[in-house]
């Protein structure tokens, strides 16, 4: 339920940042947490799952679609 919930947050905080630039500094600290909380959730992960079965067998898709987004997250962070 934890992750669902920081994906939550995680669009509420998106959408407020539209709405409030002015707090950028803000936004951008947000973002390098939810990203810290993606990237340990995905570690956890692949400890637990191992490589061949996070990328090749259970749940591919997602797995796939979350480690994309952690991707895009890496470069957006990057050029901040």
């Amino acid at each position: 339920i934890l992750p669902a919930i920081v994906i939550v947050v995680n669009s509420l905080t998106l959408g407020l940042s539209m709405d409030l630039p002015e707090y950028e500094r803000v936004w951008q600290s947000l973002e390098a947490s939810f990203f810290l909380f993606y990237a340990v959730e995905m570690a956890v992960k692949l400890r637990i799952y191992g490589w061949r079965r996070y990328f090749l067998e259970k749940d591919v898709a997602w797995n796939l679609f979350d480690f994309g987004c952690l991707l895009m997250m890496v470069v957006d962070l990057a050029f901040a």
